[in-house]
């Protein structure tokens, strides 16, 4: 609407004027018809004024009051003001009115201010006049015009003309979906999924970025945002719209998600709404829709798709019934005189009958394999997994109950079971690199069975950076057992359960034994692949795999990763009603993997099985044999883990409206709300906590924002050698908002120039760096630079980056692992250092060498990882 802005208020008004022919059109519509397009011209007002532009919403403003002015004068307005939308028309124009007189006030004096400090020759935090205005191009004009929907077609036009479109599919139904493949539009046009339910008031854009699906979240960072042209908002019909023409949830939440609760991410336009929806999108562009239909990995009579989609199907939470069959019952032994017969019974009005289940049998998941290849097992009773097929419920011996689980108070700390190692210590290996075999990998031989790991505790807790971590509970799992017990002859009352405080587990039982039944066949199936020998464990490619092996590699050899994933351990933490995890499916694979990794019993996994079920789960195009960016495949995997043990039943968005004049007790109260949002044991172990101030130049008013992240993204200059400390300095200083970014002061009402500092507020257990060799250039191509950047390999410091408030922490790091990345962009290949004592192994795959820290390249360091000093020993 406004190429160029006006240079003076008088223009600027008449921008808002109705040419008289648009009058007249107006005027021959009756009085509904006027007040549903005064609502859409105020509310893109709004939207504008949100993002800080009130040039643009100030017309707009006028031409919804110049509307409710011609109803005031409309011959059907009184039987307009009855109905439901007419009785909301006073308050809109009322609305209205003030809107147009506050910014009025403000774009004088902000006028009057420019004409001053040009007459003065002074520059006061406005834009410069452009020399002069390239001609719009038909993508641009068509993005001036839109006001509120738009048309597929249109978004495909902008697409062609290279504008960047991002599409929010929030429909619950995603059987079909769209889907460029290989079509160049797939470039300019991202589609990003997210279940409606997950969209709540309040939410801030970082939030959202956090609610998404995994694989989705990267197309909503904040950072990515201001690179879209057009958002636009996707439901399976035109998104609802109330009587008053404004949005309905969830649109209208993601609305003021995308503007008033952004902060400081701005979006370049207000969103708009697809006309028609994925209905039209589905008739106009039906080569660009996949059906979703998608066939397993495996094969149809792999028998670890058996378990894998008996997992798949308990999802639902089934409650135990505390009432016995619904059939002919003795009489309750007691003293007290029965009722009438037409008194109604309490209990049974209460409590609805239960339908029946399928009879079941415990069947141990022991795995058919000789016990000389069992994988490591536990002191205690096996856990079983119960069948379908069988015609029996099972009962429970109460005789073999295990016995009581430590308290918390007494358990022992993981610091003191790191120091009984899970596994042996394997023998050292007298050569290395010879891991890979040029024969066919014969079958396992005939091994001792491992003895019982030790050092497990049964809660996590653990004392870091100055505060105690969350505790998280742990569920107690009674396995059935096999021998029947008699029924009594009368049967005793059930008792009355204390729902008061009673929190119900995470996970079923019956979904954790399949969970266990998956562990085994994959641990099982993994071993069978494997070659036999004494570690150290490389990884097989399968074809482009390396991303997936260095990075597995770093993050097996990550302290105290070993305390969660193992057998009896990692099923405590399953949160299997989390929608955006996989119901503990990754988390059970892998720690499946961890523990034949640690098991001193092989030298070479072929992970298949476990890509096929990360593929299966997470992404087909892991599997496609291309190559893919070892970061990003680490992100999601984090992420995924992250979710299936995120310990909050139901997620509570929340807004930050700190000023930072305070920033412990608002430290404080982020972290109360952060609990009731997102909270794991992988969060406790990666994530980074900072905060960021951003201070107005005009006025000092000012604005603090908590950020979690699991990793620092360090920017490189091409080809300038560097210090990791240098990276780090630059990363975190200070920086002037202007221009484009210039901060939307709350109290000046306006964009204004703004300082904006970054400070680490909390220091995390493994601390995560990624130096960003892969950058776009104008082109619009991606290039790898080569710059060698020099870092520490022990007492790494981070606390000249922390906010002299935060509390007081360990600051320091030792280095344990690298991934590295070989050749140019579509042509190289990645390897992994990892940390051996006194020593450094080189993983290239399946074939591992011992190197010394001199043969560390700063030229090929991707992405280092760091654990806090006197950790970094303790794996």
């Amino acid at each position: 609407m406004l190429d160029q802005m006006p240079n003076t208020f008088a223009d600027l008004k008449k921008m808002g004027d109705i040419d008289p022919r648009t009058a007249s059109q107006l005027k021959s519509k009756d009085c509904p018809s006027l007040f549903s397009h005064a609502c859409k011209t105020y509310d893109k007002g709004i939207q504008y004024s949100r993002l800080g532009d009130k040039q643009r919403a100030y017309p707009l403003f006028l031409r919804a009051g110049i509307i409710c002015g011609i109803i005031a004068k409309q011959p059907d307005k009184h039987r307009f003001l009855e109905t439901a939308e007419g009785k909301h028309y006073r308050d809109v124009f009322t609305n209205i009115l003030e809107a147009t007189e506050k910014l009025s006030d403000e774009l004088q004096t902000y006028y009057a201010d420019a004409a001053l400090a040009k007459s003065l020759d002074i520059q006061m935090n406005i834009e410069p006049e452009p020399a002069a205005v390239a001609p719009a191009t038909p993508g641009q004009a068509l993005l001036e015009s839109l006001e509120t929907t738009i048309k597929p077609k249109d978004i495909v036009t902008l697409a062609k003309e290279g504008l960047h479109v991002l599409i929010i599919d929030f429909r619950p139904n995603k059987e079909a979906f769209i889907d460029f493949r290989e079509d160049q539009l797939g470039k300019n046009i991202i589609v990003a999924k997210c279940l409606p339910n997950h969209i709540e008031g309040n939410i801030t854009l970082s939030q959202f970025s956090k609610i998404l699906p995994v694989q989705e979240r990267p197309k909503v960072y904040p950072s990515e945002m201001q690179k879209y042209d057009l958002v636009v908002f996707m439901d399976e019909q035109d998104v609802k719209v109330g009587n008053d023409g404004r949005l309905q949830p969830p649109a209208n939440f993601l609305m003021n998600c995308l503007t008033e609760y952004a902060y400081n991410s701005p979006l370049r336009r207000p969103p708009v709404t697809l006309k028609g929806g994925f209905t039209l999108w589905k008739h106009a562009y039906g080569c660009y829709v996949d059906s979703g239909a998608r066939s397993s990995l495996f094969n149809d009579d792999d028998d670890f798709l058996k378990v894998l989609n008996d997992c798949r199907r308990s999802v639902n939470v089934s409650y135990p019934d505390l009432y016995p069959s619904r059939v002919e019952e003795p009489a309750w032994p007691s003293n007290v005189p029965q009722a009438s017969n037409s008194a109604p019974s309490i209990a049974h009005n209460r409590v609805p009958s239960q339908p029946s289940l399928p009879p079941k049998e415990a069947v141990s998941v022991k795995p058919a394999v000789p016990e000389a290849t069992a994988f490591p097992s536990h002191e205690g009773p096996p856990v079983s997994v119960p069948s379908r097929s069988a015609p029996a419920r099972p009962t429970i011996d109460r005789a073999t109950k295990p016995p009581a689980r430590i308290s918390p108070e007494s358990a022992p700390s993981i610091a003191q079971a790191n120091n009984n190692p899970i596994v042996a210590q394997a023998p050292k290996v007298p050569v290395l690199g010879g891991a890979r075999v040029a024969e066919p990998i014969p079958k396992p031989r005939t091994l001792p069975a491992a003895p019982p790991p030790a050092g497990f505790v049964d809660s996590y807790v653990d004392v870091s950076n100055g505060y105690p971590r969350r505790q998280y509970p742990v569920p107690e799992v009674p396995p059935p057992s096999k021998v029947p017990q008699p029924q009594p002859l009368v049967p005793q009352r059930p008792p009355i359960p204390d729902r008061s405080t009673k929190v119900p587990p995470l996970s079923s039982q019956d979904h954790i034994y399949k969970l266990m039944a998956v562990y085994e066949k994959m641990y099982t199936q993994l071993e069978s692949r494997s070659a036999p020998g004494p570690p150290p464990v490389g990884f097989r490619n399968l074809g482009n795999t390396c991303f997936m092996n260095t990075t597995l590699q770093a993050i097996i050899n990550t302290p105290k990763m070993r305390d969660i994933f193992t057998r009896n351990v990692f099923t405590r933490y399953i949160n299997e009603n989390n929608t955006l995890g996989t119901k503990g499916i990754i988390s059970t694979a892998f720690s499946a993997m961890m523990d034949l990794y640690w098991s001193g019993r092989v030298r070479v996994i072929v992970p298949d099985i476990f890509l096929r079920t990360f593929a299966d789960e997470v992404s087909r195009e892991l599997v496609d044999g291309r190559q893919h960016d070892a970061q990003e495949f680490q992100i999601h995997f984090l992420d995924y883990l992250h979710e299936d043990m995120n310990q909050v039943r139901k997620r509570t968005p929340f807004s930050q409206d700190y000023d930072g004049r305070n920033l412990p007790a608002q430290a404080a109260d982020y972290t109360r709300k952060l609990a009731q949002f997102s909270s794991s044991p992988i969060a406790d172990l990666f994530n980074l906590r900072t905060v960021s101030i951003i201070t107005c130049d005009q006025c000092s008013t000012s604005s603090a924002t908590f950020e979690e992240s699991s990793q620092i993204s360090l920017e490189l200059e091409y080809n300038a050698p560097a210090q990791l400390a240098e990276c780090l300095r630059k990363h975190f200083r200070r920086e002037v908002l202007k221009g484009d970014s210039r901060w939307n002061c709350p109290n000046c009402h306006r964009p204004v120039v703004a300082s904006r500092e970054t400070f680490i507020w909390q220091l995390p257990q493994t601390l995560v760096i990624h130096l960003k060799r892969f950058s776009q250039g104008r082109d619009g191509e991606f290039y790898k630079t080569e710059t060698p950047v020099h870092f520490d390999v022990n007492g790494l410091s981070l606390l000249d980056f922390v906010h002299p408030a935060a509390l007081r922490q360990h600051g320091s790091y030792d280095l344990y692992a690298i991934t590295n990345h070989l050749g140019k962009l579509n042509h190289g290949h990645y390897t992994s250092y990892v940390r051996n004592q006194h020593s450094w192994l080189k993983y290239n795959d399946d074939i591992v060498s011992e190197v010394g820290q001199q043969h560390l390249n700063p030229r090929e360091a991707f992405v280092l990882f760091y654990a806090a000093s006197g950790l970094s020993a303790k794996r």
